[in-house]
């Protein structure tokens, strides 16, 4: 593949455990990808979820408030229209700055 392709391949790589690490719970690798640069703010998948609304949705707390307290965006929206703190279990649990 072109340098081009293994770059993109590379980013797409990184999204996804991202996106994964968030869904789970995985507080020190998503901790890890943030040290690194990962983009706080990448939508991923169908529905355009970013790392917090795919922390929030699965009710995790933690991973939730340290994207928060790293600057993910509260009033970013995703396809069908629910912004962050309105979504998931989590949602009204989490206060920024805590």
């Amino acid at each position: 593949p072109s340098r081009l392709g293994k770059i993109t391949s590379l980013l797409n790589l990184t999204l996804n455990f991202q996106h994964e690490a968030c869904n789970h719970g995985y507080l020190s690798i998503v901790e890890l990808l943030l040290d690194y640069g990962a983009m706080i703010d990448t939508p991923g998948g169908f529905d355009h979820d970013t790392p917090l609304h795919d922390a929030v949705s699965n009710g995790r707390i933690e991973v939730a408030k340290l994207l928060i307290n790293s600057g993910a965006p509260l009033d970013i929206g995703k396809n069908f229209g629910f912004e962050v703190l309105v979504y998931g279990p989590a949602g009204p649990d989490i206060e920024p700055g805590r």
